[in-house]
């Protein structure tokens, strides 16, 4: 699986028992199970930069934890947490399981998987597989699923320089989409002298014909989450339009895009299904033919409708764990109309949860 710059690592930071372990020392603090988290730093990250904390990016979610007890005899293995429910105890700044005390065995050892958010109906999740069963990004639009790495073999808490404890490296299970936006240029002088100006504001955002529901399954391989094939869940056959209102977002023309929206949440899916990004504007042109700009437009244009498929010989599929980046670049001076839409072109830009800057061209 590939790496990913954002990530999250929660820690297991005491003890585990199994009720026959009559050894261990519940007194002892350093034998109790506890959750903290700890910023990730790998390989190519600057010692002074890390990425973001679980406990930042995703404050007050609790998460679930799976645990397997291995003995010696396979005969003897059995579950040792069963969606365990881990919350964020702040008067102690630390992660702890909600209402039961664990402590390491003193023989055989732990398999850990975790996923966040924590659920009463958690997706299946076995010693070698995860399994989401008609997930709704739709009706869940705030809830970013996380699973994450499976930690095998352990006895005691892992130390090394980042961390101490059960390395929790969470990883997204969805992807993102947003967009930014300007203007090429608001204002032109034709041959004659003569000026034009305009000024666009964008109203509204939709995606049409979006999948929105389906199914995930993720298998262990070589000690890794192995993706379906085609890097998307397995939708099912409604589709949905999601509708972004920008509230009469003015569009300028300067090096810096405006961000039409947040990052959003949305279903991993192939963009073969006549998946459409609709923009809804609002135009006002100015004529200054050698008197100056009056006050009011030369003409305004509204619900002046630009749409185009969300999919591009670039760009065939919204991937898990990817953020996709639609940078538009409206054009004044070409403008559609209501009845004729002008064409979108763009060259969209795929990041693992980070942001690439990349161009695109609106025709208006």
């Amino acid at each position: 699986m590939k790496d990913i710059k954002n990530i999250s690592i929660i820690l297991l930071a005491a003890a585990l028992s199994m009720a026959a372990c009559t050894s261990v020392e519940p007194d002892n603090p350093s034998n109790i199970v506890r959750f903290q988290t700890a910023n990730y730093k790998p390989a190519k990250a600057a010692s002074t930069k890390a990425p973001e904390d679980y406990a930042d990016s995703h404050a007050g979610v609790p998460f679930g934890v799976y645990a397997w007890y291995k003995a010696d005899d396979p005969a003897e293995n059995t579950i040792f947490m069963n969606n365990q429910k881990v919350s964020y105890k702040a008067e102690d700044h630390l992660w702890a399981p909600e209402g039961t005390t664990y402590y390491w065995p003193t023989a055989g050892s732990l398999d850990f998987i975790c996923y966040s958010p924590w659920s009463e109906t958690p997706p299946v999740i076995g010693e070698n597989s995860i399994v989401y069963t008609g997930w709704n990004v739709y009706a869940n639009p705030d809830v970013d699923l996380l699973f994450a790495d499976k930690a095998t073999g352990l006895s005691r808490n892992a130390q090394n320089y980042y961390y101490n404890g059960v390395p929790v490296l969470f990883r997204h299970s969805l992807a993102r989409v947003y967009f930014i936006i300007k203007l090429a240029y608001s204002e032109i002088t034709a041959d004659t002298g003569d000026k034009t100006k305009w000024e666009v504001t964008v109203n509204q955002v939709t995606l049409k014909d979006l999948k929105t529901t389906g199914d995930l399954t993720l298998n262990l391989e070589e000690g890794e989450w192995k993706q379906p094939d085609s890097g998307v869940w397995t939708p099912n056959d409604s589709k949905t339009d999601l509708s972004i209102d920008c509230s009469g977002l003015t569009v300028f023309a300067d090096t810096t895009r405006q961000k039409v929206c947040e990052p959003f949440l949305v279903m991993p899916q192939a963009l073969d299904q006549g998946q459409k990004l609709a923009l809804n504007l609002t135009i006002k042109t100015w004529r200054d033919t050698g008197s100056g700009y009056p006050t009011e437009p030369f003409i305004t244009e509204s619900d002046v409708l630009v749409d185009a498929g969300l999919g591009s010989t670039s760009l065939t599929k919204w991937g898990i764990n990817q953020t996709i980046r639609y940078n538009l670049v409206l054009i004044p001076s070409r403008a559609g109309s209501i009845d004729t839409p002008a064409e979108i072109t763009f060259d969209p830009a795929v990041s693992e949860w980070e942001n690439i800057n990349t161009e695109a061209e609106v025709y208006l």
